[in-house]
């Protein structure tokens, strides 16, 4: 038997051997409870309606080692999503929004691209959509680039960053908003490996002004780098001026330091 949550309209299933070792006591509604309790305010719509089913293992949701669980969810969220894969990217595809998903969206004001992930980058991601829902001709949000934690092949320093604080399906849920929030605005997001010339070229294709990053797993490459005239900048989780979380693991030199975050 497989255990399955429920994330609004859509359920994923989940194998219990891949999610708690072949614990036949895990509780999936009440590791739920704990993850609204703790990010409530970010992620209420998907966790907010979680109930725990014993059902049937079904073959084409086997592999949580990959993208197919969010992908499942993001494309039966809203009918005319479409997934397209790159050859050179040994992780991550590129998630294009359906016709129509933000009838709102313009063209005009500074195209910007985002790199971010998890909360932090969520809040950025947010404040942005706000700003151009109020300002529409002085910004324009062109793409999302994000983090893929569910992908074991993906490059994104899992063992050192916040995302090993957390187990699969929380990581499920996690990636899955961030990208609803991007589609849901019209935007194409890219959960893959960024130092390839397919994402190159579709970065190129976005025409970015500048870009923006807030915790992202991957460093970008020079190519990257130079793509924008008014260059790319980094929101940072930690106190960088008293010399606090420099480095791939932030979160804990400010744990040790018992210090607040700056960004």
């Amino acid at each position: 038997m497989a255990g399955c949550f429920r994330l609004d309209r859509t359920f994923i299933i989940l194998p219990e051997s891949r999610i708690c070792g072949g614990a036949k006591t895990h509780t999936y509604q009440a590791d739920y409870e704990v993850l609204y309790r703790r990010t409530g305010m970010i992620f209420p719509r998907y966790v907010s309606t979680i109930e725990r089913i014993d059902i049937t293992f079904r073959t084409a949701m086997t592999d949580l080692r990959k993208e197919k669980p969010v992908n499942y969810l993001v494309e039966h969220d809203k009918p005319g999503r479409r997934i397209e894969t790159f050859r050179d990217c040994h992780w991550g595809e590129l998630i294009l929004p359906a016709a129509g998903e933000n009838p709102e969206k313009t063209a005009e004001g500074m195209r910007i691209a985002l790199f971010c992930s998890w909360e932090f980058g969520y809040l950025v991601l947010q404040t942005l959509k706000e700003f151009e829902h109020r300002f529409p001709s002085r910004l324009n949000l062109v793409g999302l680039v994000t983090d893929n934690p569910v992908n074991h092949d993906a490059r994104i320093s899992m063992k050192k960053r916040i995302w090993r604080f957390f187990n699969r399906p929380k990581q499920v849920a996690m990636e899955t908003h961030i990208i609803e929030q991007g589609l849901s605005h019209g935007l194409p997001v890219f959960p893959g490996e960024v130092k390839t010339e397919s994402f190159h070229a579709t970065l190129a294709g976005w025409r970015p002004d500048v870009i923006l990053m807030c915790v992202f797993g991957q460093l970008v490459d020079a190519d990257i780098l130079s793509m924008p005239p008014y260059g790319m900048y980094n929101f940072h989780p930690s106190d960088l001026t008293l010399h606090m979380g420099a480095g791939p693991s932030p979160y804990d030199d400010l744990v040790n330091h018992d210090a607040a975050t700056t960004v």
